[in-house]
């Protein structure tokens, strides 16, 4: 069987030569590769153009600082960065871990072991980061987004009305709420699916994107019902909107397993925001507004 090396672990060493032939001799054993540059247009090539591991960056640098140079590292997270200063500088070790350093190397009292240790430690760190990083944002991304459809979620939607009801509330602007819900779409998944009936709600939410405003917000509240937020926004405004959404939807056309077109459609209540009213009261009519597009034979908008 074919054995596979480990790629080496890069390292970016950036301060004078004496250190470097320092850090070279203690590393020279091990499987890293050592690039040495002190010159600020290579150092951010180096960063550009290389798969980097770990900077080992001194503080003192020529042309660029080296505490410039980690702060805008760390700010577009690019690798990990240990930092090489003096010793008994306590004031600048605090503000290095402080702007995101995950270690640091005092120039006097260096050891091969003590090296080595702070590489493998710092890498191990900057991985774990890394990885938090991901889970929060995988979670945030279930919060913040409806799974199927990609749009806001109802946290996330109600969040920003409550938002924008305290915005239009001291500033006296225009708000108007646009509430969307597919018609018979329990018919469809009765007798072709759910499979369809999701194809289908996705389809609805990218043909509002689609036909919304930059400015709106898009939730979706349920299975089938979306609510679109429109900021400075005149409910005639948004009447049109929403019959610019209704006619495309109209008008599109979706496909079961067996080809057979399916035609979609959306009934729809839209209303504008009144002097002091509160969110619950605004949803509440938006609701009601819908509800009479639904009696009124569906497909069709109503405030």
């Amino acid at each position: 069987m074919r054995e596979f090396k480990k790629s080496p672990i890069k390292i970016l060493l950036c301060n004078n030569l004496e250190n470097y032939k320092l850090i070279e001799t203690y590393l020279q054993e091990e499987e890293f590769v050592l690039l040495q540059i002190d010159e600020k247009e290579k150092i951010q090539e180096a960063l550009d153009g290389k798969s980097i591991n770990l900077i080992l960056m001194d503080i003192l640098m020529p042309e660029k600082l080296g505490m410039e140079w980690l702060r805008e590292i760390i700010k577009k997270k690019m690798v990990p960065v240990v930092m090489i200063t003096e010793s008994n500088n306590e004031e600048a070790v605090v503000q290095f871990l402080k702007d995101g350093a995950v270690d640091y190397i005092s120039r006097d009292g260096l050891t091969k072991e003590g090296l080595l240790e702070i590489i493998r430690k710092a890498i191990e760190e900057w991985k774990e980061l890394q990885q938090r990083e991901a889970n929060l944002e995988e979670l945030e991304q279930l919060v913040y987004f409806d799974p199927l459809t990609g749009v806001k979620s109802k946290y996330a939607i109600f969040q920003k009305l409550e938002e924008e009801v305290r915005r239009v509330k001291r500033y006296k602007r225009e708000l108007a709420l646009i509430m969307l819900n597919l018609d018979h779409l329990k018919k469809i998944n009765d007798e072709h699916g759910y499979l369809i009936g999701d194809k289908i709600i996705r389809k609805v939410a990218t043909l509002i994107r689609d036909n919304a405003r930059e400015v709106d917000f898009i939730g979706c509240i349920g299975g089938e019902e979306f609510i679109i937020i429109s900021p400075d926004t005149t409910l005639s405004s948004a009447l049109k909107v929403a019959e610019r959404i209704r006619k495309c939807i109209e008008e599109s056309e979706i496909k079961d397993s067996k080809g057979n077109i399916l035609k979609i459609t959306v009934s729809q209540g839209v209303v504008g925001y009144e002097p002091d009213e509160d969110q619950q009261s605004f949803i509440s009519r938006a609701d009601k507004a819908l509800h009479k597009a639904k009696e009124e034979g569906r497909n069709r908008v109503e405030t």
